[in-house]
């Protein structure tokens, strides 16, 4: 398996990918009220978020096939982080959120992360350090749970 950064000619793999997670998603392509987040994932509006500097996009592949996506906004909003479901359960979620986290760098340790996940994420959030930041609500028909992940405490030498 592969961790490699995204171009815009994988746009048309990650929408599709994340199309065929619809149910986990609880995210009905054909009903009307979910159309804004669909049309935000759609082949377009990724390859414009690959393009954007403020967007930074890894793709695992197996071979030829996706098996799975973390896209960073700003260094400290995890965007997107998809996984095909023959590749859920083995890691891979983690190995990638590792990578986005590293690519961050340091200021992802100063000022934390945030995520607004699925309602079925939020347990893998919760492993990898998240906590809830309020309250679920309903955004574009989709039930969505804002987490933070608090910055690591600076390390400084007690000299005294």
């Amino acid at each position: 398996m592969q961790l490699i950064s995204a171009t815009v000619d994988d746009a048309d793999d990650i929408a599709g990918l994340v199309r065929s997670l619809a149910a986990q998603l609880g995210a009905d392509p054909a009903a009307p009220e979910t159309r804004p987040f669909w049309d935000s994932l759609s082949t377009t509006a990724l390859a414009g978020y690959l393009a954007d500097e403020r967007y930074r996009f890894t793709v695992a592949r197996d071979c030829a096939r996706l098996a799975g996506v973390v896209a960073l906004r700003d260094t400290t909003h995890l965007f997107n982080l998809y996984v095909d479901l023959a590749y859920q359960r083995q890691g891979l979620a983690k190995r990638l959120w590792q990578h986005a986290r590293q690519q961050a760098g340091g200021l992802g340790a100063e000022r934390g992360f945030t995520v607004n996940a699925s309602l079925h994420a939020v347990p893998v959030y919760r492993r990898f350090g998240f906590e809830l930041a309020g309250p679920a609500h309903v955004t574009h028909g989709i039930a969505i749970q804002a987490m933070k992940l608090a910055p690591r405490p600076s390390r400084s030498l007690d000299l005294g």
